[in-house]
């Protein structure tokens, strides 16, 4: 056995270390020809076409019968994907393809795939282009289907290190079902339904492993950190032990920060903090309780796109959705944010070509009022759901806003929905609050004037520091210039929270900042009470919140706002509380 320690780098996707052996799954190529079609087969050709989606759809089925119901998110996804299979629009580019161009229909599928990507190609949004990812692997398995290859099936050994081109939905259930340890992609963001599905199975993955099965073979061992996104390639002994005893330090201490979670976030010397959760899907909420999160402070609508876009305009999609959230959180607080969808506008039909520059393109807010009709239907969902639900304190977030004038449009149409629901007979409750996300300079330096129509703000930390350094953090050759220390994001960001001190409006934080220990003290120091983070992050950050006192740490803001560079904010943090920030901060073995 080779013994040399080969090291590879990627993007850690789901937390966890796992050792095991590797079971390769070689990338396969579906045989694809064009062949020109006589008038008469064309409905020999569609039929062939209705048949591989009914094999597909019942292999689904098939996956989705077997999930644990402690597996909930998963099912969704699966109905998300057999819903894409009923797409009337998948239907009729196909069929007009075969009908119009006279084609075989896997070329006519080909033809379809390369209209989506050319509609996904302006997206800058890492969620939504994941979705065309989902497109991708239908296509290829409904291509594989007409080969004759059916859908692929995989049979790891159980502690498995799987190691493939890409997976999808269904091929990341049926590695979780395998109980395989880890599972390593050479493509994939961290946002795409592989990962979601890992993280319900709690499978450590690492993705966009470039060229990773060029070098590994089915048999090697394999030590993969999902954290840090490092695989090590038949590591030696000494490496293999250090991660073993990290696994299990690891392990002992979320179970305790875990069993610790549900105590209140309250500080040395009592100031009372409040930690929400972010949540995608519904099937989070579970989670967010168990993690100790007091409501959830961000839900993103986006999720209702997935299956078929054209849902957007559906009333009873954002009802049910609603309704779902509120139901599984049962009484508390809750932040719905409406559409926050990158530069494109397919939610209507509309194909329009690629922006100039997607960032500052029509997107988030700027699409919602554009399209009323669809924006009003997603506040009447919502707003119905909320009848049910009296003990929900409900709060209605648009994202994205950058200027006092917007604000208002939003809230018009907010006031639209809500009056037609009350001429409709509809008692609404009377405890909605209206509030909007803080991400763009301009939102921040005007917050005085926001907050005499907002009733909340939350401050969106990921979108304000790109947009303030103009710095896209996932462009290598600049992303090191991304900085939430950097003094001038921390002057604004200070002037959004005393202008709300001032309105007496609360103001939250709910990006990146939140997670992380400097940046969460320092939000702490300047007057922050409300922090919303993924579940995972709760325990952590409720743990230091209540290693310190709120006074110390007050002063210790103070003198950091004067100082010049991110570097001299940083280093004198660690100075002051480096105690409980070595704690928090576990070093990776060497």
């Amino acid at each position: 056995m080779k013994s040399s320690n080969v090291y590879f780098t990627g993007t850690g996707a789901v937390p966890g270390i796992a050792i095991g052996r590797a079971y390769v799954i070689p990338k396969k190529n579906i045989p694809l020809s064009l062949r020109h079609i006589e008038p008469h087969e064309v409905e020999f050709e569609i039929k062939r076409f209705e048949a591989a989606i009914e094999k597909i759809f019942n292999h689904l089925e098939s996956v989705r019968a077997k999930i644990d119901p402690q597996h909930r998110d998963p099912g969704h996804i699966i109905e998300a994907q057999q819903m894409m299979l009923r797409d009337d629009d998948l239907h009729k580019s196909v069929t007009s393809a075969v009908t119009e161009k006279l084609v075989n229909v896997e070329w006519a599928l080909k033809l379809a795939l390369e209209r989506w990507e050319a509609i996904f190609a302006g997206v800058e949004d890492d969620y939504l282009r994941e979705r065309f990812a989902d497109i991708h692997h239908l296509i290829n398995n409904l291509q594989r289907q007409l080969s004759g290859d059916g859908c692929q099936r995989f049979d790891p050994p159980p502690d498995a290190v799987v190691i493939a081109d890409e997976a999808s939905a269904a091929e990341t259930i049926q590695l979780g079902r395998s109980a395989i340890s880890a599972l390593i992609t050479q493509r994939g963001g961290r946002t795409s339904h592989a990962v979601i599905i890992a993280k319900a199975f709690e499978i450590p993955m690492v993705v966009g492993v470039k060229a990773i099965t060029e070098v590994v073979g089915t048999g090697d061992l394999v030590l993969v950190d999902g954290l840090e996104g490092i695989i090590i390639i038949n590591p030696d002994v000494k490496l293999v032990q250090e991660y073993r005893l990290r696994m299990h330090k690891i392990f002992a201490r979320e179970q305790s920060l875990i069993s610790a979670s549900a105590e209140p976030a309250v500080t040395l010397d009592g100031r009372n903090l409040h930690i929400f959760a972010n949540v995608d899907f519904v099937d989070e909420v579970e989670a967010a309780q168990s993690h100790g999160a007091e409501g959830i402070g961000l839900y993103r609508t986006e999720f209702l796109f997935i299956a078929n876009i054209k849902r957007a305009l559906d009333e009873e999609m954002h009802y049910n959705d609603a309704r779902a959230l509120m139901e599984r959180w049962g009484q508390g607080a809750i932040t719905i944010r409406t559409f926050d969808l990158g530069s494109d506008k397919y939610p209507l039909g509309e194909y329009p070509d690629k922006e100039p520059n997607p960032a500052l393109g029509m997107r988030s807010i700027r699409l919602s009022l554009a399209n009323r009709t669809m924006f009003k239907r997603q506040l009447r969902g919502i707003l119905r759901a909320a009848i049910q639900f009296p003990a929900i304190k409900l709060r209605i977030m648009f994202p994205l806003v950058s200027s006092f004038e917007e604000f208002l449009m939003a809230k018009e149409v907010y006031w639209e929905a809500y009056q037609e629901l009350e001429n409709e007979g509809h008692e609404l409750p009377e405890n909605i609050r209206l509030g909007t996300m803080i991400e763009l300079p301009s939102a921040a330096m005007q917050a005085d004037v926001l907050a005499t129509e907002c009733d909340f703000f939350s401050i969106g930390s990921n979108d304000l520091i790109q947009y303030s350094l103009a710095v896209d953090r996932n462009n290598d050759a600049v992303s090191h210039l991304y900085d939430s220390l950097n003094p001038g994001v921390l002057r604004m960001i200070r002037h959004v929270i005393e202008s709300g001190e001032a309105a007496g409006i609360p103001v939250a934080i709910c990006g990146d900042m939140a997670t992380n220990p400097i940046p969460a003290l320092l939000l702490m120091g300047m007057g922050i009470k409300v922090f919303s983070m993924p579940p995972s992050s709760i325990p952590h950050i409720k743990r230091i919140m209540r290693a310190v006192e709120y006074g110390a740490v007050r002063l210790l803001t103070e003198t950091a706002l004067t100082l010049r560079t991110s570097s001299e904010i940083e280093e004198l943090f660690r100075e002051q509380l480096s105690e409980i920030l070595t704690e928090e901060e576990e070093p990776t073995p060497s």
